[in-house]
């Protein structure tokens, strides 16, 4: 373990390992296996120790009604034992936190509720900033326990957005994520980075021009693969050209652009019925959703450069 090659390396042993359970599931270093008798067991360890490792007595947890997976904790419900409950503590704050980061979704309402008085504590700035409500599908920081609790004007001009349908800009900014940033293949603390951003970003405004959409005369294509081939044809002229890079550590925080091209979507539009507290970030969810996967259309040469395309034949 340490490096990058290794833990993928030990994340395929674990899965191929894990097999010899009757059912199992993997996520890189975490392994849940359920086993029907001991033998089963037994020819897990010994798949471990074929590679010249062995299994962490110390660090394997057993038991016949509840495992854990991935910082959750699932248990057995019900007389049959059929229903699985499974809880996702909510995350604590790093210490000495700076900035206030998005919320963990996947946990139940009422401890997402804590982490939004956690982070109006910690930052009191934020009770103000309409972003604390928004879902983080489309820039926000993802506290919606309690719904979208914004005002209501903003509401009824999100309501006119969502009701024009898919919006190819937004759908762009939605798509695109910071540079640099989905190279790896799992998630790390500390990210690479453009040493002088305002560079980077003025290529990319002049390498996007050529991959410009052509309506009506050209071949449909995948908005998000069309933004992810801009990005790798501009982080390729970026490496080529020596440029400096750095690291920097991954704050967790939303991305601004996001945030920014959601209200552009509905800035100068006639208010209408407004979306309501309680399921108007569904609304939004979806439309980020409609948006990401609506097609353009480029030029045939360009769509044949570019990964994951679809023609219009």
């Amino acid at each position: 373990m340490g490096t990058p090659l290794s833990f993928i390396v030990l994340s395929w042993i674990s899965a191929w390992a894990a097999s010899a359970f009757s059912g199992s599931i993997t996520h890189g270093d975490d392994a849940v296996g359920c086993a029907v008798d001991l033998e089963e067991l037994n020819d897990y360890s010994a798949a471990v120790e074929s590679v010249g490792a062995s299994m962490n007595v110390s660090k394997t947890f057993t038991s016949m009604s509840c495992f854990t997976f991935c910082e959750t904790a699932s248990f057995k419900t019900g007389n049959k034992g059929g229903r699985i409950c499974t809880f996702i503590p909510p995350p604590c704050p790093a210490p000495g936190l700076k900035f206030p980061v998005v919320a963990e979704g996947r946990a139940p309402r009422l401890y997402l509720n804590r982490q939004e008085r956690v982070m109006k504590t910690l930052f009191p700035y934020m009770c103000r900033d309409a972003r604390l409500h928004l879902p983080v599908e489309v820039g926000g920081f993802g506290y919606v326990g309690r719904g979208l609790r914004i005002a209501r004007s903003l509401r009824q001009r999100l309501a006119k957005a969502v009701s024009r349908g898919a919006n190819p800009v937004l759908g762009a900014a939605l798509c695109t994520s910071k540079a640099f940033r989905e190279e790896g293949l799992y998630p790390r603390l500390l990210v690479p980075a453009p040493k002088m951003p305002g560079e980077f970003y003025s290529l990319q405004k002049m390498t996007a021009s050529p991959f410009l959409e052509r309506p009506g005369s050209g071949t449909s294509v995948p908005l998000k693969s069309l933004v992810a081939h801009r990005a790798r044809i501009t982080q390729a002229m970026w490496t080529n050209m020596n440029k400096k890079m750095k690291r920097v550590r991954d704050s967790g925080r939303p991305e601004r652009t996001k945030g920014k091209a959601l209200f552009r979507s509905c800035k100068g539009l006639k208010p209408m019925r407004a979306l309501t507290v309680r399921f108007g970030h569904h609304s939004l969810v979806r439309h980020a959703q409609r948006c990401r996967e609506m097609e353009v259309e480029v030029f045939p040469d360009v769509a044949l450069m570019i990964r994951g395309r679809t023609t219009n034949s």
